[in-house]
C-alpha cells in the first residue's frame, strides 16, 4: 500500500540552499503583501457558507422519496422477524416454485393481532398454519395478511409456516429466474435488490429488518445449489439432493441468495490477518473453469488488502463464496457473491467487479443501509474500493486512471446523491466514490482510512443498519473536525464547482513571483475545498495549496525562474469542471473521448476493419461479444496514439475457430472509458 501522510503540500525545489532561504523569505513577505479575495478560514475552525448548504440540504431533504419500496404492508414497524427457514423444491421443466417458510417473529406493540408480508399476488399461498392451527389470511395487492389466533403482548412471539407456490417470473434485475448456462445447461439462480424478494417468497421485504435464515433447496440429479452463510446439508432424496444452508448473521431480505447448476466447484484455505482461518469457494459453470481460477486467483489478496483497511472479514465464521450465474453484472449476496458470466473473460479484465462485490461485505451487508435513499454508502464505498485495489496495485495513477472516466465530466450527474434521482445510477455509484476521495484528500490517508476503519467495525452498526447520519458523525468523531459543511455540498447538491484559472508572474533576480486567481463560476452557491496548483519551471515544480471558500481566490509564490504553466488539480483530488474556451473557432473541437467508428465492410465476410479514435494515448482493448454477451475475442493492440485508429477482425473466436455468421457486438475500452456496443454483421 502506498500512502502519503500529507497530500495537501508536496514541492521539489532545486539543490541550492542559499537560493532556497531566500526563495523561503520573499514568500513569506509577499503572502504577508499580497491582496487576498478572501481571508481564509479553515472550515474545521468555521462552516463556512453554512447558510447555502444548509438550505440546499433542506431543499433535497424536503424532495419525494425516490427510493421508496412500493410495499402496500401496514403494521411493518410492528413487529420483528427473527428467524426465516425456507425450503424450496424448484421446477425446471414448468419454471414453477413450490415451497414452505416458517417465521418466527417479535411483537413490538403490544395487542399485535396480524403480521403483513410481502408476496406477490402471482404466488398461490395454500395455508398458513401454526402448530395445528390454520390462520386466517388475505393475500392481495402483494401483501400477505396473517391473522393470529390471539393477539401478541409487546416483546410477545410467535412462529408460523406459510405453504405457497405457483409460476415464477422475473422481477427488478431478476428476481427468481431459470435460464440456460453458455453451454445450454438450465440454471436457476436469484437476484432480489432491492425489494425482490417477494416475487419470490412471503417476508417482510424491507432492508432495516435482518433476520437468521435456513434454506434448504431440492436440487435436481447432477446440480449444486449454492447459498448464504454454511452448508450443514447435502441429503439425498431419490434422484435429487436436498441442500441445506445456514446464515447465523443477520441477513436481510434482498441478500438472501440462491444459484442451482452444474457446477464445477473448489475451495482455498483462507487466514485472515487477524489470524483466523476461513474457506473461500467458488462455483462456476464447467465451460468457464479454466477463465475462472485465473480470474479469482487474488480474491484472498483482495480480501487481505481490504481487511487491512476496514478490519476484519465481517462474516469471517461462516465463508466467503462466488457463484455463477448468467447475467452482465454481478451481486454482492451476503458470503456467496453471485458473479456474471460475462465477466469471466481468464486474463483478469474484470478483477476490479471482484473487488467491488467483496468489499460489500463491509459496505453493504454487514453494514446494511436502513432506507434506500442511502445506497450510496453501499454503492459508493464499493466502487471507491475497486479504485483503492487498482491504486494498490498500479500506484496512484491507477487511482487517477480510474476515477478520470467516472467523473461524468461531459455532462456532470444527474440529481444529487442523497436521495438519488433514480435508484442504481451514477451519481450513487462514482460521484458518491469521487467524494470519498476527496474526503480522503482533505483528511489525509491515515484520518480517513482510521475513520472508515471506525465506521465498519462499529459496535452498535456492524450486522444492522447504518444510516447518512451514521456515516457523518462517525467522520466527524474519528477525526475531531466538524465534517458536515463538507458532506452537505456533496451529498444534497446536484451540480459541482467549475473552475477558471489565470496566472501571471513578475521576474526577478530571485526567481520569479507568480500570482494565481482561480474563480469559480457555475451558478448557485460557491464550494468551499483545498484546491492543489502545479507551478511548472524549467527547474522543477511547486506545489501550492489554495483554499476556495468563496467564488474567488487569490494566491502567490515565489519560484526559481520563469514559470511555463500552472496545472490546476493536478493529481487528479477534485471533482470540477475547467471551462473550455468561450471564443468561437472556425475549425472543430477535437473529440475528447474515445469513439468507435463504424467497420468497414459491413456485413463482411470473412475480414472487417475495426475502426476507432483516441482522444489521448494509452492502452485499449476491443472486445466483440455474441449475442448472449459472451466474448469471443478480444483484440489488444498494445499502447496506441492518440488519434485514428483500426483493427482487423477475421471472424474467428480467441482459439482461432471460425465463429458463426450473425450479429456480433463491439465494445472499445480505453483509459477515458468504455464505448456503447457498436453491432457488426458476419456473413458466410
Amino acid at each position: 500500500m502506498h500512502r502519503n501522510q500529507n497530500p495537501r503540500r508536496r514541492t521539489r525545489r532545486p539543490c541550492r540552499f542559499v537560493v532556497r532561504r531566500l526563495w523561503t523569505l520573499l514568500a513569506l513577505v509577499s503572502a504577508l503583501a499580497a491582496p487576498r479575495a478572501n481571508a481564509f478560514v479553515p472550515p474545521w475552525i468555521a462552516t463556512p457558507g453554512a447558510e447555502s448548504n444548509a438550505t440546499s440540504r433542506a431543499r433535497v431533504l424536503a424532495s419525494p422519496n425516490l427510493g421508496a419500496d412500493p410495499s402496500q404492508a401496514e403494521n411493518r414497524d410492528d413487529f420483528d422477524v427473527l428467524r426465516y427457514q425456507l425450503t424450496l423444491y424448484p421446477d425446471f421443466a414448468d419454471e414453477a416454485l413450490t415451497g414452505d417458510v416458517s417465521i418466527t417473529l417479535r411483537s413490538l406493540v403490544n395487542g399485535l393481532g396480524y403480521a403483513d408480508l410481502d408476496l406477490y399476488d402471482a404466488l398461490t399461498v395454500y395455508d398458513v398454519i401454526q402448530g395445528n392451527n390454520h390462520l386466517g389470511i388475505t393475500h392481495q395487492n402483494d401483501v400477505l395478511r396473517v391473522v393470529f389466533a390471539t393477539p401478541l403482548n409487546q416483546n410477545g412471539t410467535i412462529s408460523f409456516t406459510v405453504r405457497y407456490g405457483g409460476k415464477v417470473a422475473p422481477a427488478g434485475f431478476m428476481g427468481f429466474d431459470y435460464k440456460q448456462s453458455p453451454a445450454g445447461n438450465p440454471v436457476l439462480a436469484t437476484l432480489s435488490e432491492p425489494y425482490y424478494a417477494r416475487s419470490w417468497w412471503p417476508c417482510k421485504d424491507t432492508p432495516d429488518d435482518k433476520a437468521e435464515m435456513i434454506l434448504s433447496v431440492l436440487a435436481p440429479e447432477g446440480m449444486f445449489a449454492a447459498s448464504n452463510g454454511r452448508l450443514v446439508g447435502q441429503v439425498p432424496i431419490g434422484s435429487s439432493t436436498m441442500f441445506t444452508w445456514v446464515e447465523s448473521y443477520p441477513i436481510t431480505t434482498y441478500n438472501v441468495s440462491l444459484a442451482v447448476a452444474d457446477y464445477v466447484s473448489w475451495t482455498e484455505d483462507y487466514v485472515s490477518p487477524g489470524g483466523e482461518s476461513m474457506t473461500l469457494e467458488y462455483h462456476v459453470f464447467p465451460e468457464h473453469e479454466t477463465a475462472a481460477r485465473f480470474d479469482f486467483g487474488r480474491t484472498s489478496q483482495i480480501m487481505d488488502y481490504y481487511a487491512g483497511l476496514f478490519g476484519e472479514y465481517p462474516f469471517i465464521e461462516e465463508k466467503y463464496g462466488t457463484a455463477e450465474f448468467v447475467w452482465d453484472g454481478a451481486m454482492e449476496h451476503q458470503t456467496m457473491t453471485s458473479y456474471g458470466d460475462f465477466f469471466l473473460t481468464g486474463d483478469r479484465f474484470y478483477e476490479r467487479i471482484i473487488g467491488h462485490e467483496l468489499s460489500h461485505q463491509w459496505w453493504g451487508n454487514s453494514l446494511t443501509a436502513t432506507d434506500w435513499n442511502d445506497l450510496w454508502i453501499h454503492e459508493g464505498f464499493a466502487t471507491y474500493c475497486e479504485g483503492l485495489w487498482k491504486e494498490y496495485l498500479e500506484g496512484p495513477q491507477g487511482m487517477r486512471d480510474f476515477l478520470r472516466p467516472r467523473s461524468n465530466a461531459c455532462c456532470g450527474f444527474i440529481g444529487p446523491i442523497v436521495p438519488p434521482a433514480k435508484l442504481f445510477n451514477d451519481t450513487v455509484y462514482n460521484k458518491a466514490a469521487w467524494m470519498l476521495h476527496m474526503l480522503r484528500r482533505l483528511l489525509g490517508d491515515g484520518a480517513f482510512f482510521d475513520a472508515a476503519r471506525d465506521l465498519a467495525s462499529r459496535p452498535d452498526l456492524q450486522y444492522g443498519g447504518i444510516t447518512t447520519e451514521d456515516v457523518i458523525q462517525q467522520f466527524e468523531t474519528s477525526t475531531s473536525m466538524p465534517l458536515r459543511w463538507f458532506f452537505d455540498q456533496w451529498l444534497y447538491r446536484d451540480d459541482r464547482p467549475t473552475l477558471d484559472l489565470q496566472w501571471s508572474s513578475t521576474p526577478s533576480q530571485w526567481g520569479a513571483l507568480v500570482t494565481i486567481r482561480v474563480d469559480q463560476v457555475q451558478d448557485g452557491a460557491p464550494y468551499t475545498f483545498p484546491l492543489d496548483l502545479r507551478i511548472q519551471t524549467p527547474e522543477g515544480d511547486t506545489d501550492v495549496e489554495l483554499w476556495m471558500t468563496s467564488t474567488s481566490a487569490t494566491t502567490q509564490a515565489w519560484v526559481p525562474s520563469s514559470p511555463t504553466g500552472v496545472l490546476l488539480d493536478p493529481d487528479g483530488w477534485l471533482l470540477h469542471f475547467v471551462p473550455e474556451d468561450p471564443q468561437p473557432t472556425a475549425t472543430p473541437s477535437p473529440f475528447r473521448a474515445a469513439r468507435l467508428l463504424p467497420n468497414v465492410p459491413n456485413p463482411f465476410n470473412p475480414r472487417t476493419s475495426l475502426r476507432f479514435e483516441l482522444a489521448h494515448p494509452g492502452r485499449v482493448a476491443l472486445r466483440i461479444l455474441d449475442t448472449r454477451g459472451r466474448v469471443v475475442d478480444v483484440l489488444d493492440p498494445g499502447p496506441l496514439e492518440a488519434g485514428q485508429h483500426g483493427l482487423e477482425w477475421d471472424g474467428r473466436d480467441a482459439d482461432g475457430h471460425p465463429v458463426a455468421s450473425g450479429v456480433y457486438r463491439v465494445i472499445l475500452e480505453a483509459e477515458d472509458g468504455a464505448t456503447p456496443a457498436r453491432p457488426i454483421t458476419l456473413v458466410r
